[in-house]
């Protein structure tokens, strides 16, 4: 069978709250605080994700197809959270987590759920409609333990001991024994003999690979395309396989699994790595050779004393119990992170990681490393940002990923759009915590039209999605977010005098979610929310003044000056208290 060009597998590149902070992204390191509280690390083609000690997912780099799960298709250069649609509140009570190519999937509370690129249907929710937050996979809302994401295809290990596949399936990386692709999960089939897959523990696949396999009693089982003997069979001319095949050499004794593009390791009960596949574009076997292998060979210097296996698509890294970090293969980008650009043939440390390390991830062509204190180091190329150092520069060593610069809110305020240009009918003090209860705005006439203005103390790269509801959770008409300068405007249009309504915006420069509860009461001039004796003194104060933008709202009939009439609208409502 003829090989499969390499280049055509791997890529390779030469609210309205107060007193919430949210971040922008850009190219320019304004600060340097290092992320921190993160349990777990994932890394993909061109973006990284990490898990929270909150259970909240933070991600960054490569967002094309909104697989950072930010609602939005920006690209990322610190991290953002991954919200829930449609409340677009922070993801939580993530358990796990795992990055294909342009596509992200966790497990919480035992159900599965995926997002970003599904032309495949390797989200898993029976269509092939892109998704920039979170879906359920169909079927697995429960019982699942495990969970990895491939090129185009995803797999989970059921409390059950089965595995489930779903996506594109050629060369049949499903393992179903077919070449149809699913866009729902489907059920792994084992051979010999054919059965159903049962006893399986854990599942894995690499960012960029075609092939997929899964821990089964303590040994190995592989399927899906084997042209450079990834599968670990022993049969050269076997080029694919329908169904999962046992490996050779590992049928007990392995406890965790890695898959890069074309190769797998194990890591083995007693601490040390094997590996099998393609090896000759950069050593990714580290057996100080770049010969192929169609069954498992021991990776030199690490016959013991392993904690934890990774593989990128022609590299591979490892965590020693001492907590430091190895890796080998090809490094054309700086991806070993051991300053330099020369590929590997057995394991080299990572420069200034000879320990502290606790997790390890390596994505195509980068590699991220999770540090005892909870913040998160990587190296090797950042084209889209996926080192979340805020830039987009290659890194031959580990360089912190950091919290973008923190902007505040700096005002909110609300403006009639019948009202001269600049005329404010609001202004909420941003300088108390949070906003709670109910703001009045005065609202003159059933259904106007409001402008709401959220002030930053910084450019707006990212104006994230408006939305409004009413006092009884209805939704309420609002327009799309516009950026202009260090302001978020939306317009809210037909609400009621004397009601409620809460204005929301979510993904402020990718970051955070903010809301507050607005209420609209024709002739509430000191915003107490109740019309009384006080409002009809403040508009008395002001008769015969021309509007302007101290006393615009105090002109309730909109005439351009504040008179009797003004004064008897007043009146004829004082004793009117917001619902």
């Amino acid at each position: 069978m003829q090989r499969k060009p390499m280049q055509s597998i791997f890529h390779h590149a030469a609210t309205l709250l107060a007193g919430f902070a949210v971040c922008v992204s850009s190219n320019n390191i304004e600060a340097q605080t290092p992320l921190g509280g993160i349990t777990k690390i994932a890394a993909g083609n061109g973006h990284t994700c990490a898990v929270t000690t909150a259970g909240t997912v933070k991600c960054w780099g490569l967002n094309f197809f909104g697989q950072l799960g930010d609602n939005s298709t920006t690209y990322r250069y610190t991290p953002v959270d991954v919200v829930a649609g449609p409340s677009l509140l922070a993801l939580s009570g993530v358990s796990a987590i795992t990055t294909g190519v342009n596509h992200t999937c966790v497990l919480i509370g035992g159900g599965a759920k995926c997002w970003g690129d599904n032309t495949k249907g390797q989200l898993g929710d029976g269509s092939t409609t892109q998704r920039l937050t979170p879906v359920d996979v169909s079927g697995l809302t429960a019982g699942v333990v495990s969970i990895t994401a491939a090129a185009t295809h995803t797999c989970a290990v059921t409390s059950g001991g089965g595995a489930k596949c779903w996506g594109a399936n050629l060369p049949s990386r499903l393992g179903d024994n077919t070449l149809n692709q699913s866009s729902t999960p489907v059920d792994v089939i084992q051979s010999p003999p054919l059965a159903v897959l049962s006893g399986a523990t854990a599942v894995a696949a690499g960012a960029r690979s075609e092939h997929t396999c899964a821990i089964v009693g303590s040994g190995v089982r592989c399927w899906g395309s084997d042209v450079y003997g990834q599968l670990g069979v022993d049969m050269p001319l076997l080029g694919v396989s329908r169904t999962a095949l046992a490996v050779v050499g590992l049928a007990s004794g392995v406890s965790a699994l890695a898959l890069g593009g074309a190769h797998s390791c194990a890591l083995t009960t007693s601490g040390g790595i094997q590996c099998w596949g393609n090896n000759d574009f950069g050593g990714q076997l580290g057996d100080n050779t770049m010969i192929n292998r169609l069954t498992p060979v021991d990776v030199l210097g690490l016959t013991a004393g392993v904690g934890a296996i990774t593989a990128g698509s022609i590299h591979t890294c490892a965590l020693t119990v001492g907590g430091g970090a190895k890796c080998w293969g090809n490094n054309n980008i700086g991806q070993l992170g051991d300053n330099s650009m020369t590929m590997r043939l057995t394991a080299v440390d990572v420069s200034g990681l000879a320990s502290g390390v606790i997790a390890i991830a390596a994505g195509d062509t980068h590699t991220c490393a999770l540090i005892s204190n909870g913040g998160v180091k990587c190296w090797g190329f950042n084209g889209y940002g996926q080192l979340g150092d805020n830039t987009n520069n290659f890194r031959l060593t580990p360089v912190d990923v950091i919290l973008p610069p923190p902007i505040t809110l700096s005002a909110v305020k609300s403006r009639k759009t019948h009202g001269a240009a600049g005329d404010l009918d609001l202004l909420v003090d941003t300088t108390i915590p949070i906003i709670s209860g109910a703001v009045t705005v005065e609202s003159r006439s059933n259904g106007a039209s409001h402008l709401i203005v959220f002030q930053f103390t910084s450019p707006i790269t990212a104006t994230g999605t408006a939305t409004a509801v009413n006092g009884s959770g209805a939704p309420l008409s609002i327009s799309s977010a516009i950026a202009s300068g260090n302001d978020v405007l939306v317009t809210l249009t037909g609400v009621a005098d004397n009601s409620r309504a809460t204005v929301s915006l979510a993904g402020v420069n990718g970051i955070l979610n903010s809301s507050v509860s607005l209420g609209f009461l024709i002739g509430d001039v000191n915003n107490s929310r109740s019309v009384n004796s006080s409002d009809i003194s403040s508009v008395k104060a002001r008769s015969g003044q021309t509007t302007d933008v101290t006393n615009f709202k105090f002109d309730l009939n909109v005439s351009g000056a504040i008179n009797s009439s003004d004064i008897s609208a007043v009146k004829a409502r004082s004793g009117l208290v917001l619902p």
